[in-house]
């Protein structure tokens, strides 16, 4: 890191650190606890929904909104969403243009907020959709929300596989166990 001066504050310079803003959010992110990470995560989608162009837009919304049932959608930001979900029907979603107008900032962080409960897999697959677009490529929201996708993507498969290969013994009891009574003393 490096340190530069800043105005005078009084009579003395203070040093001032530059933190690269991506290692600071990483570094937050990767300090905070489950519930914490997911809030971080969804304030970054509403970040992106908010600097994306309109296609981005449509694919963001689409994507996230894939998962969730209609009588969730009603719930989530005062129903703003059902509109679309009518539009389009459950197999072919289309936003329109006044649609995602009245989409803000704060609506997509609750949608990404109940996407997280409902599937991990719909959260991450919005890598993708952020990996493929030029318009979002030199943004520094979307880079860092990319790294922290793929890092949540391989830590849940090195969780998956490290769950695999534990004996059987150890993820349950054996039936035999799971009979026998407890003694009390």
């Amino acid at each position: 890191m490096t340190v530069r001066q800043v105005e005078k504050v009084g009579a003395t310079r203070l040093p001032l650190l530059e933190i690269p803003m991506v290692e600071l959010v990483e570094d937050v992110y990767a300090s905070a606890s489950p519930p914490v990470r997911a809030h971080i995560l969804s304030l970054m989608v509403g970040k992106v929904y908010q600097i994306a162009p309109p296609t981005e837009r449509g694919l963001l919304i689409k994507h996230l909104m894939r998962p969730v049932g209609l009588l969730a959608l009603g719930a989530i930001a005062n129903g703003v969403f059902t509109s679309i979900r009518f539009q389009g029907g459950f197999n072919n979603l289309q936003a329109k243009m006044e649609d995602l107008h009245a989409i803000r900032e704060h609506d997509v962080v609750s949608l990404a907020n109940h996407v997280q409960q409902v599937s991990a897999q719909a959260v991450n697959g919005l890598g993708e959709i952020l990996v493929s677009s030029p318009a979002l490529a030199g943004s520094t929201v979307a880079i860092v929300l990319i790294k922290i996708l793929m890092d949540r993507t391989k830590n849940r498969r090195n969780d998956d596989s490290r769950i695999r290969s534990m004996p059987r013994s150890a993820e349950r009891p054996s039936s035999s166990q799971a009979s026998k009574p407890r003694q009390i003393e």
